[in-house]
């Protein structure tokens, strides 16, 4: 019995000095491994400040601490600061890697010069200060799927805020994120990175945002937004962050696409004038809020294109002018809405598809509203709808970063088509079709538009009725209709047909100078 115990009491020992051995040897294999990592980084384009390391966690893990960090991506001069991170691997689970995040970091971005112009108070850089709570990140060591070590990660974090690092001049803003959850998978290619896919999912978001422009009359914007149960998916043809970063930060050509999902909104923008500029309120000065249910939006980027698309359900839109006598004060609500782009985002290229699609339905007032601007009740109160569509084609003059705050796109039109145009409200009904061609560059329009409306002089009764529309208007909108329209098939019905040819413009056949 004794000899069995000293047996077993010498295994143990040699199973123990076995086990330091083997957790000695993997450190120096792991710091062998980190080495070769950060020559990789840097090898893509990634800058790399490390200063003291360590690597404990003896005798069931590997934890690596990192102090003093720096990253910076050479292509977008993104800047990355972290006082220190931690990376352990357990050994009950060699194939995973998680990273723990300092509670306060910065991270720098360069500012464009559109955003400078806006806001001279900011510099060629921007310093945010990201704070957060349970952030880290795991990454598959294994690589047994396509892509290989490091080719998924995931991400997670009780609370992530970010905000300006030090006070802004004319403007200020804060992040807030709850219940952050999130992936990123990139796929093997050969010569690089291959394509990424990213899915972030949030408890809640919130957005606050004060912009004071500068001047003594400058009014004051407060904008804030909450999105709640938030899905975010990003996916592009490379993964590595310089493409990433090169493609976002200027739209330029590649392919990309991006997707955010929320169960609901509410959002809030107030326009305030500075006391000393106005002894009252502004016509412009209020607050307009916005409520939401089920809410979806899309960006995609492939090759010289953008295509942007938003649908959102039972939409409410209220206007609380700063002035009580304001007529602009109601709420409006649509139980569907959406809109869609599609748009040439590289200058240089050939005409370049071209779309506007809106859809609109249940559009209606509120009924405080309806009370207000029909008490008697004489207009029809069946909601009402759109539904506009227009394609074609047109061309960049120049790239978007070009384009200063308040300028207009430079797009040139080269031809467009009235696919869709349905317009119904107030017992009356609008619809159009036809297609426009612009002769370059002169910039001359060549083609016909056709113009239906029902109900239309039924409605100018009606408006002349409810008190919205005075005897003086009424002529002035009976003259019109006469000089612009003829009679249609049916009852109540007008016709607007106009062409566009070489010799001008021409209205039911009239030649208009």
């Amino acid at each position: 019995m004794r000899r069995m115990a000293r047996l077993f009491s010498s295994l143990a020992t040699l199973t123990a000095i076995l086990w330091c051995a083997l957790w000695f040897w993997g450190r120096d294999a792991i710091s062998t491994q980190i080495e070769g990592e950060i020559d990789r980084l840097r090898a893509g384009g990634l800058g790399i400040s490390v200063g003291e390391r360590s690597i404990a966690g003896f005798p069931f893990a590997y934890a690596a601490r990192f102090e003093n960090l720096t990253f910076t991506d050479r292509a977008t001069g993104l800047r990355t600061e972290l006082p220190e991170i931690t990376s352990m691997v357990a050994i009950a689970d060699p194939g995973t890697l998680v990273t723990e995040l300092p509670a306060e970091m910065t991270v720098t971005v360069a500012v464009p010069p559109g955003l400078r112009d806006r806001y001279p108070g900011l510099g060629a850089e921007l310093a945010l200060a990201i704070t957060s709570e349970g952030l880290a990140v795991e990454t598959d060591l294994a690589g047994d799927g396509a892509g290989g070590p490091g080719a998924r990660s995931s991400i997670r974090a009780v609370r992530l805020e970010i905000a300006p690092a030090v006070a802004l001049e004319g403007l200020d803003f804060a992040l807030r994120i709850e219940g952050l959850a999130g992936s990123l998978g990139r796929a093997a290619a050969d010569g690089g990175d291959g394509p990424g896919a990213a899915e972030l999912t949030a408890r809640h978001m919130a957005l606050h945002m004060v912009e004071t422009p500068p001047g003594a009359a400058a009014e004051t914007l407060t904008a804030d937004l909450a999105l709640a149960d938030v899905t975010l998916k990003g996916a592009a043809r490379r993964a590595d962050p310089a493409a990433l970063g090169a493609l976002f930060a200027g739209l330029r050509p590649g392919e990309a696409a991006l997707e955010l999902v929320a169960g609901a909104v509410t959002g809030a923008l107030e326009m305030a004038s500075p006391p000393v500029a106005a002894a009252g309120a502004r016509a412009a000065d209020g607050r307009i809020t916005l409520d939401a249910g089920r809410f979806a939006g899309r960006l995609t980027v492939q090759g010289p294109d953008i295509s942007t698309e938003l649908e959102t359900e039972a939409l409410s839109l209220a206007l609380a002018p700063a002035m009580a006598d304001d007529p602009r004060r109601g709420e409006i609500r649509a139980s569907r809405l959406r809109i869609a782009s599609d748009a040439p985002q590289q200058a240089g290229t050939g005409p370049r598809p071209v779309r506007v699609l809106v859809e609109a339905e249940g559009l209606e007032p509120a009924p405080a509203l309806w009370n207000r601007i029909d008490p008697e009740a004489v207009l029809p109160r069946e909601p009402g709808r759109i539904a506009v569509e227009i394609d074609g084609t047109g061309r960049l003059l120049r790239p978007h970063e070009t384009v200063r705050p308040g300028e207009a796109t430079p797009l040139e039109i080269g031809n467009l088509s009235v696919r869709r145009f349905d317009v119904a409200a107030l017992g009356a009904h609008a619809a159009a079709e036809g297609d426009i061609e612009f002769l370059q560059p002169i910039y001359e329009p060549r083609g016909a538009v056709t113009l239906r409306l029902s109900g239309a002089l039924g409605l100018i009764r009606r408006l002349h009725g409810a008190g919205l529309l005075d005897e003086s208007e009424v002529q002035w909108l009976a003259t019109m209709a006469a000089l612009y329209t003829r009679g249609g098939a049916g009852p109540d019905e007008l016709v607007t047909e106009m062409v566009f040819d070489a010799e001008g413009t021409r209205i039911n056949d009239s030649r208009i100078d």
